[in-house]
């Protein structure tokens, strides 16, 4: 042994003095954590043994009796291609990658994400979207990429200093006028017939009576003898048609614009006309028909009504029938005539009355009344297309019908009244027979058998069904409306304290397909629900409840100085009324201009925040933006939503960085304003 040991000694030592590589053993390894850092998995027998609670990664035991815990990214990949990829994070699992980085770098393309197609697009830079590329780009031809009427696809225009097509000469001496741009020129129609026309590179030389498309063509006939005219002028866009005795100076006889624009004359003398025809289009076909002469209505107001006994129907024209009398569903301008009729004496009877215009599509109105003269003794009026009614067991004794057609246009009619036995309303009918409803379950309802007989503050005159619950404490309320097949229709609904028969502009009213009424802490007590649905006779609705939400009342926070400060809790909710507030606040970004009343509200974020806030529960069609507090509340918002919510209101989430914000709840167009809800709610929120 000691041998031994004196030869291993000796070989040690010549190898210390010998120039061979020298190989240190570190000792013991000190486990899969030496210092610190994994160069090894977890020890296994299965791959079962293995599983490290992260979604994205294949966890195996390996033929070493090892874990591996493979990233797998295609696992994370949320099918959208926007957003960017996704990425596995071995610790934190499936993550957010970048958005997708569609600029190219080039101010000749507009670059966006297409999500449909799975690409970056880079489109030719045409900011006019009149089809023609920026000139000063490659392969650009528009000379003017700020006026889609100027372009090489564009005719040249004389005498308006522009190169209207871009060839780099102005006004030049070839460029012409389209056919038929002048009365001298006009097109002979005298025969009737269907007329191809194009308005490109015409003149507004005559100035039509009523407003649309400006640059005309002109047509021309010639009657022999009295006759009935229709002229039609039909295009892709708006059209706008005028008759006049004469050119230039002559009588303006009848205009208008419309999709289409028509006009009729009745018992038109012998002599010769000039139509004056203009589209938004450019394109438009013209027609014109000549017809044996009509007589005018006799029956035209109160003094001339026509007496008739029911049951009775006949067909008419509102052709040259002037406004005589209002209506409560009525429009300005439209032409009425008046038909009298008695319930005989016996019995109460039900009137039953169908109106409809024949020779369009045009909604048309009628009210029935108990004295002509007076609005007042209005029993109902009805509107639609067709418009039809029942008046549920009227006393004997005289009635006046007073139909009106639309305002843009004469039309044909067909009117249909009779008699039947009176009946009584049903349930909904009005604000005296409610539905009683009751909570959390669905009810099904029908429009079928009721009238218009409340004006809400969102809805039109279509007929409407009353539904009425009842609160034993304050709640949350919240109502599910639907109409029509699976939903698809369109449906109002207004939920108020009070019924009657013209609604306050402060109820709560909102539209959709479905739509969602909502108020929170609603009051002990009775309320009354409206439903009012324009192309179905079907609808539901559930009524549903929850504890109350704690609400702050605003007001007084009409401009950004005036804002009211939001409180650095995670969840806030104001209640106000923008109805009693001015217009400070518009965008172009938004809600067609935001240019209704609006309240303005002050959030302070000291650091980067997750921040959602919601109208939802409004009672009108919100817009919510969201402004840097050194914008000046002016135009470029930094964050904007009109619809994202239910029921037409509006819902932002987003991260802000740190800073000052002015919240700022508006309005739809001009015209939305009344009681809203803001609840603004700080993150982080759960995934």
């Amino acid at each position: 042994m000691r041998t031994l040991v004196l030869v291993s000694v000796a070989l040690l030592v010549a190898a210390c003095q010998g120039g061979g590589p020298v190989v240190v053993d570190g000792g013991r390894d000190l486990g899969p954590m030496d210092l610190g850092a994994r160069d090894a998995g977890d020890p296994c027998s299965r791959s079962e043994d293995c599983e490290d609670g992260v979604a994205c990664t294949r966890d195996v035991c390996d033929g070493r009796g090892v874990c591996v815990h493979t990233p797998d990214p295609l696992s994370c990949d949320d099918g959208v291609f926007c957003n960017g990829a996704e990425v596995c994070d071995p610790n934190a699992g499936c993550v957010a990658g970048a958005l997708r980085d569609c600029n190219d770098r080039n101010v000749c393309t507009l670059d966006r994400c297409d999500e449909g197609r799975g690409m970056c697009l880079h489109l030719p830079r045409d900011f006019d979207n009149d089809g023609e590329a920026d000139a000063r780009c490659a392969g650009g031809t528009d000379c003017d990429d700020a006026d889609p009427l100027r372009g090489t696809l564009q005719a040249e225009l004389c005498s308006d200093g522009l190169d209207n097509d871009c060839d780099l000469s102005i006004d030049e001496a070839v460029c012409g006028r389209p056919p038929h741009d002048q009365c001298e020129d006009a097109l002979d129609v005298s025969a009737g017939g269907l007329f191809d026309l194009s308005t490109a590179g015409a003149r507004d030389d005559y100035g039509a009576l009523c407003s649309g498309p400006a640059r005309e063509v002109v047509a021309r006939f010639v009657l022999d003898d009295a006759r009935d005219v229709t002229l039609r002028a039909d295009a892709a866009g708006s059209t706008q048609v005028e008759l006049r005795s004469g050119c230039g100076g002559g009588t303006v006889l009848r205009c208008d614009t419309g999709s289409p624009g028509e006009v009729r004359r009745r018992a038109l003398p012998a002599g010769t006309y000039f139509v004056f025809v203009a589209s938004s289009a450019g394109s438009v076909q013209l027609s014109v028909a000549f017809d044996p002469p009509t007589t005018q209505p006799s029956n035209e107001d109160c003094g001339s009504a026509r007496t008739v006994i029911p049951p009775f129907a006949e067909s008419g024209s509102f052709v040259g029938t002037v406004d005589d009398l209002t209506l409560s569903c009525g429009q300005p301008l439209a032409g009425d005539l008046v038909y009298a009729f008695e319930v005989p004496a016996g019995p109460p009877q039900d009137v039953v009355v169908a109106f409809a215009a024949t020779s369009t599509t045009d909604a048309v109105r009628f009210s029935l009344r108990s004295t002509c003269s007076d609005a007042s003794s209005e029993l109902g009026c009805v509107r639609g297309s067709p418009a039809g009614g029942r008046f549920r067991s009227l006393a004997p004794g005289p009635y006046v019908l007073v139909v009106e057609g639309p305002a843009e246009r004469e039309v044909d009619f067909a009117i249909d009244v009779r008699l039947e036995p009176g009946t009584t309303a049903p349930p909904g009918d009005s604000c005296a027979a409610p539905i009683d409803t009751p909570l959390e379950q669905i009810v099904h309802g029908t429009l079928a058998d009721k009238r218009d007989a409340i004006q809400t503050p969102c809805g039109f005159f279509y007929r409407d069904a009353v539904h009425r619950f009842v609160l034993s404490e304050p709640r949350d309320v919240s109502i599910d409306l639907l109409a029509g097949t699976n939903g698809g229709a369109f449906v109002f609904g207004a939920l108020g304290d009070t019924c009657e028969a013209m609604l306050p502009t402060t109820d709560y009213c909102v539209g959709g397909a479905p739509a969602l009424l909502q108020r929170l802490a609603l009051p002990a007590g009775e309320h009354f629900v409206v439903v009012e649905a324009p192309g179905t006779p079907t609808y539901q609705l559930e009524i549903h409840t929850a504890a109350p939400t704690s609400v702050v009342d605003a007001a007084g926070n009409d401009t950004c100085a005036d804002a009211i400060v939001i409180p650095s809790q995670s969840s806030v909710v104001y209640r106000g009324d923008t109805s009693t507030l001015a217009n400070d606040v518009t965008s172009i970004y938004c809600g067609s201009g935001a240019r209704s009343p609006d309240a303005t509200f002050l959030l302070e974020l000291t650091e980067a925040t997750v921040v959602r806030l919601s109208t939802a529960g409004s009672s009108f069609d919100t817009t919510l933006l969201v402004f840097l507090e050194g914008a000046a509340c002016s135009n470029f918002p930094y964050a904007c939503d009109d619809d994202s919510g239910p029921g037409g209101t509006s819902s932002i989430e987003r991260e802000l960085p740190a800073g000052r914000y002015h919240v700022v709840v508006d309005g739809f167009g001009g015209h939305s304003a009344g009681p809203y809800v803001l609840r603004v709610d700080r993150g982080p929120f759960p995934p």
